[in-house]
């Protein structure tokens, strides 16, 4: 066994532990999601994922044109956006920023 064989061996705990270490810190990073907060044309304050923000702006946009009247276009914005509203002021929700 030559000297480069011997520390690798040597090392192959260290090794796999930051492997491991590395993985982990990946999963965590993915499961974060860039997000945008918004509100409608009620001051109803909404907590979006960044990507749905044009299509939030786009069905907010139809349905104030129609005064809220197409039920179609209703449905598929509270189907959509529903779950990302706060229910309350924005200032009153605990928020985490990552460090």
């Amino acid at each position: 066994m030559n000297e480069h064989e011997r520390i690798i061996n040597e090392n192959k705990d260290a090794t796999a532990l930051i492997i491991n270490e590395l993985l982990d810190l990946r999963n965590l990073v993915s499961s974060y999601k860039r997000v945008v907060i918004t509100q409608d044309d009620d001051g109803h304050s909404y907590i979006i994922p960044y990507e749905m923000k044009e299509e939030f702006i786009d069905l907010l946009n139809k349905l104030i044109e129609c005064d809220y009247e197409d039920a179609e276009i209703l449905d598929e914005y509270v189907n959509k956006f529903e779950q990302y509203r706060t229910g309350g002021d924005i200032n009153n929700i605990e928020l985490y920023i990552k460090l």
